[in-house]
C-alpha cells in the first residue's frame, strides 16, 4: 500500500472536516467508524449475525490487554467495560515501567489463551502491532493473524478495538509478502 502511495483508511467516513494541503487532502476523524471485513460473503455474514439478534447485542464479557505506555488506557477501558457490563474483565495488563523480562510481563501464549481460549463480547487490545501480529508485553513473542484464523473462537457480534500502532493495518492483497505481512 505504501509502496504504491495508497493509504487505506475509513477516516473519511467519520470526518466532517478536511485539511487541504498542496500534495493531499487529509480527513480529520471526529466520529467512530469501523469496517465490515473485505469480501461480500464476509460482509453478509456480519450483517446476518447482527440481524439474527434483532440488532440488539448486550455484551456481558470483556478482555482488556495493555502494557508499556498504554497501561493507563487499558486500565481506563477496563473500568468503563466493567461498569457497562456489570462483570469483571479478563485482563492482561502489565504496569508501565516493567521490564519486558519481568515475570509480570505477559507473553503471546498467555494472550492466545485469553483471546482464543474463550469468547469475549468486547476485546480491547492495547500494544504494539505489525501488519500480521500483536507484540506481547515481553517484547519477544507475537500472536499471529494465522493463530486467530486457525482458532475456533466465536467472535460473531463481538467488538474488538485497539489503541495499538498498526492494528488493523491495511495491506493490498497483491502487495502482501508471505510470512511477513500475511
Amino acid at each position: 500500500s505504501l509502496r504504491r502511495d495508497y493509504v487505506l483508511s475509513q477516516d473519511a467516513y467519520g470526518s466532517k472536516t478536511k485539511l487541504f494541503l498542496p500534495w493531499s487532502d487529509f480527513p480529520v476523524p471526529g466520529l467512530a467508524v469501523g469496517r465490515l471485513i473485505e469480501t461480500p460473503a464476509e460482509i453478509a455474514g456480519i450483517i446476518d449475525a447482527y440481524v439474527a439478534v434483532n440488532g440488539v447485542v448486550v455484551p456481558k464479557t470483556s478482555l482488556v490487554t495493555g502494557y508499556d505506555f498504554l497501561e493507563d488506557a487499558a486500565n481506563a477501558v477496563k473500568t468503563e467495560l466493567e461498569m457497562g457490563t456489570g462483570a469483571s474483565s479478563d485482563t492482561l495488563i502489565t504496569p508501565n515501567g516493567k521490564a519486558p523480562a519481568d515475570p509480570a510481563s505477559w507473553n503471546a501464549a498467555q494472550l492466545g489463551d485469553k483471546l482464543l481460549g474463550s469468547r469475549h463480547d468486547l476485546v480491547f487490545l492495547a500494544g504494539h502491532f505489525s501488519a500480521n501480529s500483536a507484540l506481547a508485553a515481553d517484547f519477544t513473542t507475537n500472536l499471529l493473524t494465522t493463530d486467530l484464523a486457525a482458532s475456533s473462537v466465536d467472535l460473531g457480534n463481538a467488538i474488538v478495538f485497539s489503541a495499538g500502532c498498526h492494528s488493523g493495518y491495511n495491506i493490498v492483497d497483491t502487495d502482501s509478502i508471505p510470512g511477513v505481512t500475511m
